[in-house]
């Protein structure tokens, strides 16, 4: 959109030639005459309009002259803002732009992660060792195992590792249960089957499989495996 005309211009009053795109603010008064100028918008046009004295040609000259060195300031001044706003643009990573629905969906899945670790708690390896009671003095390597042998499973958060607390009994001993979703579920990620687990389950009659796992543990695995049937295409 370009900048807002005068309605009027008065006798004696000329406008600079041309349509020089000029942006910023100039100054109410150049020298002995007076400026008068419509803001320009980003990108539009600046029109100044200057009352130039009729029978002073020194006055006048001088005039024109100081406006022309304040016009070139204000060029000189756009061309430098448009130089920063390409370097900032450059230095910018060259990452796409999410949409909202992802933004919206990623901070959903951190209440949901959040929430788990309040509700659950979370264990180191070296933890879980001192739960179960562990006399190796490597207290972390019982937890590896159990990892690798598929009884157990960890999510990444904040560069660690760490075991959600509802795989474990009170005797700090991995829920038999628990093994046997994740070889049903192998196909999702760690966080992915740890919220399977915290979420509420259709099949489950809007429960979580998480308070299911020792009371109803048939119904978890109808449910986890109603959950695998969809991987397949």
């Amino acid at each position: 959109m370009g900048a807002r005309r005068a309605e009027r211009i008065p006798d004696g009053v000329s406008r600079p030639s041309g349509d020089t795109p000029l942006t910023g603010r100039i100054l109410d008064q150049v020298g002995s005459g007076t400026l008068s100028a419509d803001p320009a918008p980003p990108g539009g046009v600046l029109l100044a309009a200057v009352a130039i004295p009729r029978n002073d040609p020194f006055e006048r000259t001088l005039l024109l002259l100081r406006l022309t060195l304040v016009l070139k300031y204000v060029q000189r001044q756009r061309e430098a803002m448009e130089r920063m706003a390409r370097m900032i643009e450059a230095m910018m990573p060259q990452t796409a732009v999410p949409l909202p629905a992802e933004v919206l969906q990623a901070r959903r899945n951190a209440v949901m992660r959040e929430a788990m670790f309040r509700e659950f708690g979370a264990l180191t390896s070296a933890q879980i060792g001192e739960l179960a009671g562990s006399k190796s003095p490597n207290r972390a390597a019982l937890a590896h195992k159990w990892k690798s042998d598929g009884r157990i499973f960890s999510v990444p958060h904040q560069g660690a590792n760490y075991f959600p607390g509802f795989q474990f009994d009170g005797e700090g001993q991995p829920i038999p249960l628990v093994a046997q979703i994740i070889r049903i579920l192998h196909e999702l990620s760690p966080w992915e089957l740890a919220l399977w687990f915290t979420s509420r389950d259709g099949y489950l009659g809007g429960r979580r499989p998480v308070d299911l796992l020792t009371s109803e543990p048939a119904r978890v695995v109808f449910a986890a495996e109603r959950e695998a049937e969809g991987f397949v295409f």
